[in-house]
């Protein structure tokens, strides 16, 4: 029987405050709002760590940076990004996380928590789909999109100093931070809508395929077989497969196996659990099962890949 208290002995770094992971990642500065804090990145060297390894973080990023003379080489979950000028970065709270960058960015990071808007009725993923709940999303600006975005972040770092202040005003600046990190987020969704202009009307295909990504997300420890997937999403089993192969070019069952796949790989690699307790804490019924599913995936044992250190051929 899987014990959720497992995941929590062995997990990943998993960082619920904003200043315990700025404490953890090099910042400088801290944040007075637990749920709130922006900084330029041209602050942020030499402090923060060019390589932070797989972590998660409990709140959400938006991330507005320039590179200029395209020189600098930007790594984010293991994937390069090159021939990148200007760019929006967007990550949810909860999955895997990791980067490496070089100096050179110039723009913002933004952190912020759902707190932030309590008079906000909408749900956050759903009013700014760019928050995926399993990737990181990064969008290519235009250099007028990415001015109107930098006058956005500027206003809110002089509401954030103004909070700092000991004078009445800063009463108000935390609800002024909030109000502007609203409006940049509808910003933001204008920008999204602009990558999304000729598909106004999402299809059946693309409409299932991120509720079964979002499912997933919520239900891959227990629910393995597309059966379950199926049963959850009122379709058939073969109507799953074919429209999510249709949308990502991978069936259903390729995704729900590379999701166990990556967790595996995460927990193995990065933490220093037990082989058995991982296949416990991923919901196999014993060792021997988890590594009869590890090596049919990669062609070694569980102890062979953590002995390895070679990272996996997609992973590259």
């Amino acid at each position: 029987m899987f014990d959720p208290r497992l995941l929590q002995q062995f997990a990943l770094p998993h960082y619920r405050a904003i200043n315990d992971f700025l404490a953890a990642a090099g910042f400088a500065g801290r944040t007075q709002d637990p749920n709130f804090y922006a900084v330029r990145l041209e602050d942020t060297y030499p402090h923060v760590r060019a390589v932070m390894p797989p972590f998660r973080k409990d709140f959400f990023l938006v991330a507005l940076a320039e590179n200029p003379g395209n020189q600098s080489v930007f790594t984010l979950d293991g994937q390069p990004f090159t021939d990148l000028t200007r760019y929006l970065v967007f990550q949810s709270p909860g999955h895997v996380l990791s980067w490496q960058r070089e100096p050179g960015l110039r723009g913002y990071l933004l952190y912020f928590r759902a707190e932030c808007f309590s008079f906000f009725r909408a749900a956050l993923t759903t009013e700014f789909p760019f928050f995926d709940l399993l990737h990181t999303n990064l969008f290519r600006l235009k250099k007028a999109q990415f001015a109107r975005l930098q006058a956005d972040f500027e206003d809110m770092l002089a509401e954030q100093q103004a909070a700092e202040l000991p004078d009445a005003g800063r009463y108000y600046a935390a609800s002024i931070c909030y109000a502007k990190l609203l409006a940049l987020l509808y910003r933001c969704r204008g920008v999204y809508d602009e990558f999304e202009e000729g598909n106004h009307q999402q299809s059946a295909a693309a409409r299932l395929t991120q509720r079964f990504v979002q499912a997933l997300a919520n239900h891959f420890l227990e629910k393995r077989t597309v059966e379950e997937y199926a049963d959850l999403l009122a379709v058939t089993p073969n109507h799953l497969n074919e429209m999510v192969k249709r949308m990502t070019g991978r069936t259903a069952y390729r995704h729900i196996t590379d999701k166990l796949l990556l967790e595996a790989r995460t927990l193995i690699r990065h933490t220093p659990a037990d082989l058995t307790e991982i296949a416990y804490q991923l919901n196999f019924s014993g060792p021997a099962h988890f590594a009869k599913f590890f090596k049919k995936q990669t062609g070694l044992t569980p102890g062979e890949f953590r002995r390895s250190g070679a990272l996996p051929a997609e992973d590259r």
